[in-house]
């Protein structure tokens, strides 16, 4: 399912179209065009944070619903960040964002530590195929 249609099946139309529209509070209809821009954000970082691409395809991706979860996260925070109020707590909600990213690196980016055991001479050696 593509990032978008993931975070409207989450929330509220009501807050999708609040969020997409920070400068009508009269709008009755989601800002697709910012609610793309603001996918395409978080897809990119996945990219520079996690060092991994994106993806909700469970068949392919075994870490499919880590990636929705922090991908859905991302896009309200950058939502809620490029609202003309923005403050504090949307500063806060956005490093929150930025360090479940960094942390789903650690488990599934290609930087991520391999695990280690020790070997017979006291040295530490990757273990593979774990």
């Amino acid at each position: 399912m593509v990032l978008s249609t993931e975070v409207q099946t989450r929330y509220s139309s009501q807050r999708m179209i609040a969020l997409t529209n920070p400068q009508s509070s009269s709008a009755t209809a989601l800002d697709a065009a910012r609610l793309t821009l603001a996918c395409d954000d978080v897809e990119a970082d996945f990219r520079i944070f996690a060092g991994v691409i994106y993806d909700d395809v469970l068949a392919t991706n075994p870490d499919a619903a880590l990636h929705i979860n922090v991908a859905c996260q991302g896009v309200i925070s950058k939502l809620r960040l490029r609202m003309d109020q923005a403050g504090e707590r949307e500063e806060r909600d956005h490093e929150r964002y930025l360090k479940a990213l960094r942390s789903l690196a650690k488990v599934t980016g290609r930087d991520r530590l391999l695990p280690r055991q020790k070997a017979s001479e006291g040295e530490e050696e990757p273990i593979f195929g774990s």
